[in-house]
């Protein structure tokens, strides 16, 4: 049988100056459209007691980059503006089911942060993003194990940044042996299986270990 891990991986990443002009653009607009949305889901609950779901606000979004004044969010993956609603339908449902406190608005000075569902990818120690030109040095401190899949960057109050690679792993289920092994108990070997396995007295290899030592 296939099963399936879910691991999260935590890399330090070093952005040149363009890169983190482009960095900085993700991370504003993500923020932009998330309150954007939010403000609107509050005010139409005001006015009409319901408010648009996830699927209304992804055709709000398309027309809010064709108009002159917000044209900027075209410059940033499309796909993270989108996810950047799907977390605000999640903080909704989350809310609704009473597992979490209302949506607050996003601020600039708390944690900037954006994802990039897909698309990503890790080759020669550059992390490669859709709309960035070329790959962002990455360190690489350990193995990377299953497929990727979403990604999320992090810049900290510090300045410094760091992606979160989120990857599912495959393995095949052991399937039982259905096989019994007796054990046999005793005073000059520990236990002996019915295999033959020899398990040694602890007491004994003390013995031999002090015998040993006494003679050299």
């Amino acid at each position: 049988m296939i099963k399936t891990i879910n691991r999260t991986y935590r890399f330090r990443i070093y952005p040149n100056a363009s890169q983190m002009e482009l960095l900085a653009k993700h991370f504003g607009c993500t923020r932009f459209v998330y309150n954007y949305f939010l403000n609107q889901r509050q005010e139409q609950y005001k006015e009409k007691g319901e408010s648009d779901n996830y699927y209304a606000q992804a055709k709000a979004l398309t027309e809010l980059k064709k108009k002159e004044e917000t044209a900027w969010l075209k410059e940033v993956n499309s796909q993270t503006l989108q996810f950047a609603l799907r977390n605000l339908e999640t903080a909704y449902t989350n809310f609704f089911q009473k597992r979490a406190k209302f949506p607050n608005y996003h601020s600039k000075k708390g944690k900037n942060t954006f994802t990039v569902p897909q698309f990503a990818t890790i080759e020669d120690s550059k992390l490669w993003l859709p709309k960035f030109k070329s790959g962002i040095t990455i360190r690489l401190h350990r193995e990377i194990k299953g497929k990727m899949g979403k990604v999320s960057l992090t810049k900290t109050p510090t300045g410094k940044y760091f992606v979160s690679v989120f990857t599912i792993e495959e393995y095949q289920e052991l399937a039982p042996a259905n096989k019994a092994v007796g054990v046999d108990l005793g005073l000059k070997d520990l236990l002996i299986t019915s295999d033959g396995e020899v398990f040694k007295n602890i007491n004994q290899l003390l013995m031999q270990v002090g015998v040993h030592s006494s003679l050299c």
